[in-house]
């Protein structure tokens, strides 16, 4: 499972950067030079995109983690596999590492910046490392000034697995978020039979 959440982390990361591109000037964002002036303005080109990719990734992360857990529920009760709760947190946040590791030096930088300090140029490009890794963040890193900017680095190591985790979850119960939605008028006796469902 960490395989597909990393691929699809980098698979948005991608298209974020693509998106952005197309609807602005992608060095307001990813200049070096300009990140390393901290002089980084919001602009509606890089927000309006990196919102859409990320809405799109918590969706990939979401169902990828519904569906292992719908597997696991059946590997679970024929005593294949022993129930992992967390199952859908820890593998998510093993592919959060490399974007732990660039938002320290992210920190790290942003700190310097701030206080006046000179670092080498590894962790200016650091910092950019981190903004193409988290890419469809891009829109909270530009919100945030310079202070607020110093923790929202972490943000994302935490909504990721949070959102598989919440996948997962709901996944082993078999309880599917688009099934409530398309028949929340209906009555309950007429819901699809239990045998009549598919994994989503």
């Amino acid at each position: 499972m960490s395989g597909r959440h990393l691929k699809n982390h980098l698979l948005f990361a991608v298209l974020t950067l693509i998106l952005v591109a197309v609807a602005g000037p992608l060095s307001l964002s990813l200049n070096p030079a300009e990140i390393a002036a901290d002089s980084v303005p919001s602009d509606i080109a890089v927000i309006a995109p990196a919102i859409l990719s990320w809405i799109l990734l918590a969706a990939a992360t979401y169902v990828t983690s519904w569906h292992v857990g719908a597997r696991d529920r059946n590997l679970v009760k024929y005593n294949h596999i022993t129930y992992m709760k967390y199952k859908g947190l820890w593998a998510c946040f093993l592919t959060q590492l490399p974007g732990f590791l660039l938002a320290v030096m992210a920190f790290a930088h942003q700190m310097c910046v701030l206080s006046g300090w000179e670092l080498p140029p590894i962790f200016i490009y650091g910092n950019v490392a981190c903004r193409f890794f988290y890419a469809p963040y891009l829109w909270l890193f530009e919100l945030a000034n310079s202070h607020i900017r110093l923790m929202v680095y972490f943000v994302p190591i935490l909504i990721q697995p949070a959102l598989s985790q919440w996948g997962y979850h709901n996944g082993y119960r078999l309880f599917s978020l688009r099934r409530k939605i398309i028949y929340k008028d209906l009555p309950k006796e007429m819901y699809p039979r239990e045998k009549d469902r598919r994994t989503r």
